[in-house]
């Protein structure tokens, strides 16, 4: 096996190994939290928001995890649901921030996370 690599990596089945030598699987247990790591608790956010879909990408040029997710809510008698899409930020997974971007307009302002759809 002529690469060898130093870093940890997620292998869940073998699908994407070519060869095994001196190989040993370590499951770590998944730590459990007693609270969100992401709350709809945004001036932005909306009492009916919740969090719909996301995907969580990690930077390793910027050293940052990145999340996009939806927000989702039902709008007025018709229970019309209507989502957005809004980014967050955090440099170890649990503590996420979410910066103002300044792309669309929720409530009169644009001090918000939200991104339009079109990108």
């Amino acid at each position: 096996m002529a690469d060898v690599h130093a870093t940890k990596m997620l292998l869940i089945d073998d699908a994407h190994i070519l060869e095994v030598a001196n190989l040993r699987r370590k499951v770590n247990p998944a730590e459990i939290r007693p609270e969100p790591v992401l709350r709809m608790d945004a001036p932005w956010d909306r009492e009916t928001d919740a969090i719909n879909d996301f995907t969580v990408l990690y930077d390793e040029q910027e050293g940052l995890f990145k999340m996009w997710y939806t927000t989702g809510s039902y709008d007025g008698d018709d229970y019309h649901w209507s989502e957005r899409l809004a980014y967050a930020t955090s440099t170890d997974g649990i503590d996420w921030q979410r910066p103002i971007l300044n792309m669309v307009e929720i409530n009169g302002s644009k001090q918000n996370n939200h991104i339009p759809p079109s990108i």
